[in-house]
């Protein structure tokens, strides 16, 4: 950062409450300025390997008293000042909702001495969120009428059940098309990446085949029977592997729909959850995808971010070799997502 504005520092907790992102962006740019003063006291304070009588004799200032460098006459001590930045990123991040970065947290750690990879960011540690959250939904209202109206039978599309997550994102509520694309998946192979506890698929009568591919599948099935009795995958092809894993018998023969909902920005491997998708879709084969695409700096544990703007991920589509048909997004949300219902060429 070389944002050289005077900075003040509002350090009120009625600040960091009210206005997080911009207590950030504040406390960012005086990390980069403690970082070019490092750089200048390393440079000018005698630190070097070097012995101070390598250089030659010092010029002499004056009335035999010593110079006053830059740091001196406008600073407390930098360690001093890296403790308080420290303490403000914590406090800033947690106004936010959000992680301190891993790379600040090692550092931390290591002038302590402590395990500083305890707080790293890992795919392992994402799915541990994303178990926990998936058994907590589990728990809750919403699945637990959906799992009553599957024991009773009646989540079938024949029998007027519309699965109301894909009817309300990817067809804004109009039957007419839900039942045109009901109508296209009939007699053909539907898929349905980073399905998590739940899956559209389970309401569809016409497709011959089902497939769920999801890295927890395996636990969250153990779960479902372990504690409800059955599971709501029964009668589908599901693999517990990560999307990104390519399964080569699935190569071109998905000819129906691939749903890939609320899973992209879970993985920071969605690059190839991408490639995967293009190379499971046969031509005509519909795409319903949606994301969180920019958490706007407050992603944690179980979340990344895509990308900034809703025509990177339109051109990522289209790069993958899907047309179009439709854009949607969930406008209440406060992160920026992006889905489209696209048709494969």
């Amino acid at each position: 950062m070389n944002d050289k504005r005077p900075i003040s520092l509002p350090l009120s907790r009625e600040v960091l409450d009210r206005t997080p992102q911009e207590v950030l962006e504040l406390l960012l740019r005086l990390l980069s300025r403690v970082g070019e003063l490092e750089s200048r006291l390393n440079k000018h304070s005698g630190n070097s390997d070097k012995p101070p009588s390598s250089d030659g004799p010092l010029p002499k200032p004056g009335a035999g008293k010593p110079a006053t460098t830059f740091v001196q006459r406008t600073c407390p001590p930098l360690e001093l000042w890296r403790k308080r930045m420290y303490s403000y990123l914590v406090a800033a991040f947690s106004a936010a909702g959000s992680v301190m970065p891993c790379k600040w947290l090692r550092r931390e750690k290591l002038s302590k001495g402590e395990d500083c990879y305890e707080n790293e960011k890992t795919f392992d540690k994402s799915q541990k969120y994303e178990l926990d959250h998936a058994i907590s939904f589990m728990k809750g209202d919403y699945f637990r009428n959906f799992y009553q109206e599957f024991v009773s039978d009646n989540l079938h599309t024949h029998k007027g059940y519309i699965p109301d997550l894909l009817f309300s994102l990817f067809f804004n509520e109009d039957k007419e098309e839900f039942d045109k694309f009901i109508k296209h998946i009939s007699g053909k192979s539907v898929m349905d990446i980073g399905a998590n506890a739940i899956t559209p698929l389970i309401t569809f009568d016409g497709p011959t085949r089902k497939i769920v591919i999801d890295p927890l599948f395996d636990k969250i099935n153990d779960w479902q029977i372990e504690n409800l009795g059955r599971s709501i995958f029964e009668g589908m092809d599901c693999h517990s592997l990560p999307a990104e894993l390519f399964l080569q018998p699935y190569a071109g023969k998905i000819d129906g729909c691939i749903i890939c909902r609320n899973t992209l920005d879970h993985t920071p491997s969605w690059p190839f959850v991408l490639a995967s998708i293009a190379k499971y879709a046969a031509p005509g084969c519909l795409l319903l995808l949606w994301s969180d695409i920019d958490h706007y700096g407050t992603e944690n544990i179980g979340h990344y971010t895509i990308c900034h703007d809703e025509k990177q991920m339109r051109m990522l589509v289209e790069v993958f070799g899907f047309d179009i048909i439709r854009e949607c997004q969930h406008k209440a949300r406060n992160v920026k997502n992006y889905g489209c219902v696209a048709a494969k060429r």
